[in-house]
C-alpha cells in the first residue's frame, strides 16, 4: 500500500480519468469558484478526490459506494499509516474535500450511498485512557478545541510508546524527548509547543490517575525558540534611530501657507517620552514643506513627536 499512497500525483493520474471524472471534476471546480474557494483549497480538494480515486482502484473498490462516512475514514486511516501522519488531521482535511465532490456528484445525479448509516456515525476507535482523559479534560472546564488538540497529544504519545513496545508505566522523560525532537523536524515551532502542552497535560493526568509513579510534567519545559522566529512586535530604540537618520528631508511635499517661521519652545523628552528639565528645542524651521515632526510621527506612529524632535 505505500507504493500507492506515497506516490506523488503525476499527469498521468489525471489523464487516466475516465469522461465522467472530466466533467465532475470540471462541474467541482465551477462550483467551488462560485462559493468563492480560494485556488490553494481548490487544489488542495482535488488532490485529495485524486488520492482517493486511486486508494479505491488499488483496493478493488467502487468509488461511489465507497464514498460514506466510513469508508472515507478507512481510506484516511491508511493514508495516515502510509505516510507516518496523524490520522486526526489526515481525515479532517479529506473529509472536507470528499463531503464536497460528495455533494457535487449528487448534483450531476449520480446515485450514492447514504454519507452516514443508520446506526449512527463509525466510533473512532481510541483507547480507553485517552475516553478517560477526554473525560478528565471536561471536567476540568476545557474548551472543546483544546480538549481535541491535547487528546492529538496523547494519541502521538501512546503511538510513539507501541511503536518501541513501551507500556504506559515504563515511560521516561527521554521518550517524550524522542518523540519532540521526532515532530519539530514536520511542525513549526508554535504547533509544537502547543503540542508540549497537551503532552504535559497529559501527564499530569497519568499521574493522577496512578498510571504511571511520576508526574513528568514538571520535566516538560516550553519551547525555547530563536529570536527570529518570534520577533520583536515593535523596532527597539536604536532602529528606530537609524530609520530617522536615513529619511530624505530635502524633497519639497507641500509648503505652509502662513508663517515661515517660528519658534517653538519645549520640554525635551528622553527615549522613553519622560520630560527632562533644563533642556529645550529652541527653533524649528517651517520653511520645509512639511514639519519634520508631523512627518515622523504619521509614518512611523510609534514615538512621541516631542521625542523625535529632540533626536533629530
Amino acid at each position: 500500500m505505500t507504493h500507492v499512497l506515497n506516490h506523488n500525483l503525476s499527469k498521468a493520474d489525471w489523464s487516466a480519468l475516465s469522461e465522467d471524472q472530466d466533467r465532475a471534476f470540471a462541474a467541482a471546480d465551477r462550483i467551488w469558484r462560485e462559493n468563492g474557494k480560494a485556488e490553494s483549497t481548490r487544489e488542495g480538494y482535488r488532490n485529495w478526490i485524486m488520492h482517493f480515486l486511486r486508494y479505491c482502484g488499488f483496493r478493488s473498490r467502487d468509488p461511489y459506494t465507497e464514498l460514506t462516512g466510513a469508508g472515507v475514514r478507512r481510506f484516511a486511516r491508511e493514508h495516515a499509516q502510509a505516510r507516518g501522519v496523524v490520522f486526526a488531521s489526515t481525515w479532517r482535511n479529506a473529509n472536507k474535500a470528499l463531503v464536497s465532490w460528495t455533494h457535487v456528484l449528487r448534483s450531476l445525479g449520480v446515485s450514492l450511498p447514504q454519507w452516514q448509516s443508520k446506526e449512527g456515525r463509525e466510533a473512532p476507535n481510541q483507547p480507553e485512557v485517552l475516553e478517560e482523559f477526554r473525560r478528565y479534560l471536561k471536567e476540568r472546564g476545557f474548551a472543546a478545541a483544546t480538549i481535541r488538540s491535547y487528546l492529538g497529544a496523547g494519541a502521538q504519545l501512546l503511538r510513539h510508546m507501541r511503536k518501541f513496545g513501551r507500556e504506559l508505566n515504563r515511560l521516561e522523560i527521554w521518550d517524550i524527548d524522542r518523540l519532540i525532537a521526532k515532530r519539530s523536524r514536520h511542525l513549526a515551532v508554535s504547533t509544537v509547543g502547543t503540542l508540549c502542552n497537551g503532552l504535559r497535560s497529559f501527564l499530569r493526568f497519568l499521574h493522577s490517575t496512578g498510571r504511571h509513579k511520576q508526574d513528568l510534567s514538571t520535566a516538560l519545559l516550553g519551547i525555547l525558540a530563536p529570536a527570529s522566529v518570534r520577533p520583536p512586535r515593535a523596532l527597539p530604540w536604536s532602529s528606530v534611530q537609524s530609520i530617522l537618520r536615513a529619511i530624505e528631508r530635502s524633497t519639497v511635499v507641500q509648503r505652509q501657507r502662513h508663517r515661515k517661521d517660528c519658534t517653538v519652545d519645549w520640554r525635551a523628552w528622553n527615549g522613553c517620552g519622560s520630560r527632562s528639565p533644563g533642556a529645550s528645542i529652541s527653533r524649528i524651521s517651517m520653511e520645509a514643506p512639511t514639519p519634520r515632526i508631523n512627518a515622523f510621527t504619521v509614518g512611523l506612529g510609534m514615538v512621541p513627536a516631542p521625542a523625535l524632535a529632540w533626536i533629530v
